[in-house]
């Protein structure tokens, strides 16, 4: 599989027309801050700055929901033609801007990039009929999703074929025909957008990594449910599949390309890892950190050669979350203790021992 995904990589490369010069971003990382956006409008009618109603909305890392369907959202309005976005990561690709009237209606969305180090000006141009007809910015990350460019990807992006019985009760099948056919097949939708070689990728690395962890690693608890109910599965017929049967996990890409998460909440990711590789992973309970990772560690070696820290990092805060969010039990002094011990001041030790104090912060209904 390594090699089919190189093969479709290098063909996505090739296959893009013309398209801006490629921007180069530092290495992701946790950072607790605040990206700066700074706003303008330029209006050949009767927009003005203080007629429009714009706010960002954004989601935390490792992002939850209370009612399971939609993501946590979190607003930050502008004042002054300025806002303040907290994050917990150093940039992040892909924001809602939503553009409102007075009276609250949205006139437009886009996507633009926030990054804690480099402030975002934007300046929106509207025409005399009041459309917004141009978007220029500088700063943030550089990259802005102007007329829906990433939108068609995901648009194009998801489609599950239902296929025969026979191809879900044999685990054998079912990878073959996902990894060799249907998540290629959703990737097509890269091909005809107009991206940057940085931006390809960036897309690509977090549409595999979220089509092997949502589509194929719960293949057990999926082929039960949906391929029961959609495709006439008997379900006496699924099997817990062999452990090398997970072995395409070794193929997605877990260094901190996964913090600028493109469509998809790494919570999922994550939480799937943790609840459907039969690999024998525990919650972290009261556990020392340093011991948990060291035994999740050597239980993912079997199917992901060398784990990153990073990975090891969110599926600690990713444990500690389902305690606190899913749960509704907050981190015991054992646990508190056992954070700081090992995270000491660092951002990711800040960020869970805050879950623990407001475990839905800010959610925006």
């Amino acid at each position: 599989m390594t090699m089919l995904i190189r093969l479709l990589v290098c063909t996505l490369f090739f296959a893009q027309g013309g398209c801006c010069e490629a921007i180069v971003l530092p290495e992701n990382q946790v950072r607790q801050g605040f990206a700066e956006v700074n706003l303008a409008v330029e209006s050949e009618g009767t927009w003005t700055a203080d007629s429009l109603q714009c706010e960002i909305l954004w989601t935390t890392l490792l992002d939850v929901t209370n009612d399971g369907k939609w993501r946590q959202l979190i607003p930050a309005m502008f004042h002054g033609g300025a806002a303040y976005v907290p994050m917990e990561t150093l940039y992040r690709d892909n924001v809602c801007l939503d553009i409102k009237n007075t009276r609250g209606q949205i006139v437009e969305s886009i996507g633009i990039g926030l990054h804690q180090d480099k402030p975002l000006n934007l300046t929106l141009k509207f025409d005399k009929n009041n459309h917004l007809v141009d978007v220029i910015h500088d700063g943030g990350t550089g990259r802005i999703n102007y007329s829906g460019r990433y939108n068609n990807i995901l648009s194009d992006f998801g489609t599950t074929i239902i296929t025969s019985a026979k191809d879900w009760e044999d685990s054998n099948r079912f990878l073959e025909w996902q990894t060799q056919s249907m998540m290629p097949e959703n990737l097509k939708s890269l091909t005809t957008a107009d991206l940057t070689d940085d931006e390809r990728q960036w897309i690509e690395s977090d549409l595999t990594r979220t089509y092997c962890a949502t589509r194929i690693l719960p293949y057990v608890r999926m082929a039960k449910t949906w391929g029961v109910d959609f495709v006439g599965v008997n379900p006496d017929n699924i099997k817990q599949p062999d452990v090398e049967f997970y072995r395409f996990l070794n193929d997605c890409d877990f260094s901190s390309v996964m913090l600028n998460d493109f469509s998809h909440s790494l919570r999922f990711v994550c939480g799937n890892l943790l609840r459907d590789l039969p690999l024998g992973i525990t919650p972290i309970g009261d556990k020392p950190v340093s011991d948990w990772q060291a035994d999740t560690k050597a239980r993912l070696n079997v199917v992901i050669d060398n784990p990153s820290q990073l990975l090891l990092d969110l599926l600690t805060m990713t444990s500690f979350f389902n305690q606190i969010q899913y749960d509704s039990i907050p981190l015991s002094e054992a646990q508190i203790e056992n954070v700081r011990s090992f995270y000491g001041n660092s951002e990711i030790g800040k960020i869970i021992l805050s879950r623990n104090e407001n475990p839905f912060p800010n959610v925006f209904h």
